[in-house]
């Protein structure tokens, strides 16, 4: 097993295919970083690696030779298909995985969740535990803590913190 990942980074980039047998799970990092980095990726046949990969990978199963097959086969590829499955994996990534797509993905969930907001000020920074009790309870989970000033956040930032941790 390799743990630095600039060499981890190296092999892929120099690597004539990468291997991905994983059957349970997700969507696995390791297939992510790998589609971004190697041009030719052989992924078993799983519906999880079938969403990831799409047409951008080769797939195997479990069946005696399937994968001694494909890797036979893999040798006959034209430069020209090796390139395509190469730009198309990099592309999925892109359009689908990269940090800024999932980032928005986030804050539009979030979005569509009903929203309350707290204000509050040194004075009352005490109820405001009291008050995440009864949201929390109530099934609210977007909870969003305004301070009537930047001063007053600044200045009971611990307190705050405290009081919070009490629930």
């Amino acid at each position: 097993t390799v743990y630095d990942q600039e060499l981890l980074k190296a092999i892929r980039i120099n690597a004539y295919a990468y291997i991905h047998g994983h059957s349970v799970g997700g969507t696995n990092p390791s297939l992510l970083e790998a589609m971004a980095t190697t041009k030719i990726n052989l992924l078993l046949n799983v519906d999880f690696n079938i969403e990831v990969g799409s047409s951008a990978a080769i797939y195997w199963g479990k069946q005696i030779n399937s994968l001694a097959d494909i890797i036979n086969n893999v040798e006959t590829f034209s430069n020209e298909y090796i390139q395509k499955l190469g730009n198309e994996a990099k592309q999925i990534i892109q359009d689908r995985y990269s940090w800024d797509l999932i980032i928005n993905n986030i804050f539009n969930y979030f979005d569509t969740l009903p929203m309350i907001r707290l204000t509050y000020t040194p004075d009352t920074i005490s109820d405001l535990s009291n008050n995440i009790k009864k949201l929390v309870g109530m099934g609210f989970s977007n909870i969003v803590f305004m301070p009537i000033d930047d001063s007053s956040w600044k200045n009971n930032l611990e307190q705050y913190i405290h009081e919070y941790e009490k629930i």
